[in-house]
């Protein structure tokens, strides 16, 4: 072979190395209609789906009292470092969130969730919990993204159902 194909041999080789490597990050970003779960980079199919999907909305409900004040968190850092749990709803659906105030009742109310996304990361008791609003209440300000902070305790319970 002569130095020209060689090269031309290991160029095709490397661009098609990288192109695999994209492909595979890819999939990372995009996140299919129903239940998905990454860890570490690899998608995973949990055991039990529907009892993860359910506990994963309870925790939207129970978790307002924990809202953050902050709209973003890396959840494909936590793909490839710990585990991302998505639901990804097709239609939304309504939960119910309690709100406490110190003067009065607890205030339940009701909202139109479109994704819940719990991040898990390795080695952190940063675990968030991400509910997104399909349709905001723009006269209250109310934001179409929820970021919460779950408890260590909750997010060993989702990585015990996956």
């Amino acid at each position: 072979m002569s130095r020209s194909t060689v090269a031309m041999t290991v160029v095709t080789l490397i661009c098609f190395s990288v192109a695999i490597i994209f492909l595979g990050l890819a999939t990372l970003y995009t996140e299919p209609d129903g239940l998905s779960v990454v860890s570490h980079g690899l998608r995973i199919s949990p055991e039990n789906s529907a009892e993860l999907k359910e506990k994963l909305e309870i925790l939207a409900g129970e978790n307002y009292q924990y809202w953050l004040a902050t709209d973003y968190y890396d959840g494909v850092r936590g793909k490839l470092f710990g585990t991302v749990v998505t639901i990804n709803y097709p239609t939304p659906i309504d939960i119910t969130w309690t709100e406490y105030t110190a003067d009065s009742d607890p205030e339940m109310i009701p909202v139109t969730v479109s994704k819940i996304i719990a991040i898990i990361p390795d080695n952190s008791d940063e675990c968030r919990l991400i509910v997104y609003r399909p349709a905001p209440e723009t006269e209250h300000s109310n934001p179409s993204v929820y970021v919460f902070r779950m408890l260590p305790d909750q997010a060993n319970e989702l990585l015990k159902l996956i």
